[in-house]
């Protein structure tokens, strides 16, 4: 069974009779006691030994190999190539795009492999996605008719805007909507928060003059 031995300078450290131990160090000293057959014990000293192993020098060879292998090609290409080092981080970053592609992750610009890289916390919605979590209509349709922003309030019916006013406004902290009038006019009784499965969101509420139940849904067609 191996052990690690701290590393404690000027410290002792006792082994048993037939263990191995390697080390690498500058001054070694043992101590073999005896076992009852004499009463002396031999100190032997070793002064400026290096007892790295013949599997640590080959591994350390094949490191520096490495290393030697990757810079020389980029060498040539910025030596022997005019303004070869532009093509040099080209093909580096397409390689690197190509990295991210077996991911499922997609690189538009190379140059982001490079901010990739230097890249240490990246903060995600609850859908997984980088989003600044606004949204905003640009057009709203009712039937084929396309309504203009100043003109949707007489375009629509009172009761559907009232519901159009129910849905969004209780699902939307930033609207030019009196959301505190609509939380006087309706009590919310449960609401569902999103799910990426179902990839839907709702909300039961109750209107207190008629106490009648509404629910609205938003999310992806498919829960259409």
């Amino acid at each position: 069974m191996w052990k690690s031995i701290p590393n404690i300078i000027n410290s002792c450290v006792g082994f048993k009779s037939g263990r191995r131990v390697f080390t690498n160090a500058s001054d070694i000293s043992r101590d073999e006691y005896s076992l009852g057959e004499d009463d002396e014990f031999d100190n032997k000293r070793f002064k400026r030994t290096n007892a790295i192993t013949r599997a640590s020098k080959q591994i350390d060879d094949i490191i520096w190999e490495s290393r030697t292998f990757c810079s020389f090609p980029v060498t040539i290409v910025v030596v022997a190539i005019p303004d070869g080092l532009p093509l040099a981080v080209t093909l580096t970053f397409a390689y690197s795009m190509k990295r991210t592609m077996a991911d499922q992750a997609m690189v538009r610009n190379l140059s982001g492999c490079e901010i990739m890289g230097s890249t240490t916390v990246i903060c995600t919605d609850k859908t997984g996605t980088l989003t600044m979590n606004q949204m905003k209509v640009t057009k709203f349709w009712l039937g084929h008719d396309n309504i203009k922003k100043d003109q949707y309030s007489q375009a629509i019916a009172s009761d559907l805007l009232e519901l159009f006013h129910q849905g969004i406004g209780f699902n939307t902290a930033d609207l030019s909507l009196d959301i505190e009038k609509l939380k006087r006019n309706y009590t919310i009784i449960h609401v569902e928060t999103f799910n990426s499965k179902k990839k839907r969101s709702g909300i039961l509420i109750k209107k207190q003059v008629d106490n009648t139940n509404h629910v609205h849904w938003k999310g992806a067609a498919e829960m259409c």
